[in-house]
């Protein structure tokens, strides 16, 4: 029996990072884990069109260059997901984890919507009967943490309906230095999420 995880979040906030430390932690412990993406099959349906047109590889770019392109993304995703009553993208990546079935654990990296009665919240809960890993970045001004904000009006939306949805939040700092001086910094969050989930096996996996 596999497990869906997936993970929410404003842009920047450290999704990605929070999935390449868990699958190391994963790994150490015996257990497979796959990244699946819903952004995956948007970016290829519009890298041909942007490539051509923008000279940009939306799959090989810096952070400024795809927060750059990022509302042509939003925009040919939520038209796609209005024609489809928010099934388009899910229906997709659906196909893709039935095609991988041997590993344990799916990590999805971007659920973002609960607008539709049927959106990657409900499919993610009620479908994959997966969990919502909730991950927030802040930095500290004073003695406040003033958390990392969305960058368009559909995050801001459906972030704060995501966050208080999820299974387990994960809030951590942003921090300054090399990849391996940030990855060692917030280990514990991740191993932390590790504990939890062991603790909560209703998805039948079984640690080493």
């Amino acid at each position: 029996m596999s497990l869906t995880i997936g993970l929410s979040g404003v842009a920047g906030a450290g999704k990605d990072l929070f999935f390449s430390l868990l699958k190391r932690a994963l790994i150490k412990n015996e257990i497979r884990v796959y990244r699946l993406a819903l952004a995956d099959s948007l970016k290829c349906e519009v890298s041909s069109f942007l490539l051509k047109e923008y000279g940009v590889n939306i799959f090989d770019c810096d952070r400024a260059t795809k927060n750059l392109y990022r509302p042509f993304l939003v925009f040919h995703g939520k038209i796609k997901r209005s024609q489809t009553n928010g099934r388009y993208w899910i229906d997709k990546i659906s196909s893709r984890i039935d095609s991988k079935e041997k590993h344990k654990i799916f990590c999805i990296t971007d659920i973002r919507y609960a607008e539709f009665k049927k959106d990657e919240l409900y499919w993610l809960r009620e479908e994959k009967k997966g969990i919502l890993v909730h991950v927030s970045q802040y930095s500290i001004e004073g003695n406040n943490k003033i958390f990392k904000l969305p960058p368009n009006e559909d995050e801001a939306k459906n972030d704060p309906i995501l966050k208080n949805a999820a299974d387990y939040k994960v809030e951590w700092p942003r921090i300054e230095g090399s990849q391996g001086f940030v990855e060692a910094a917030l280990w514990k969050e991740v191993e932390d999420f590790i504990v939890w989930l062991k603790k909560n096996e209703r998805h039948g996996l079984r640690f080493s």
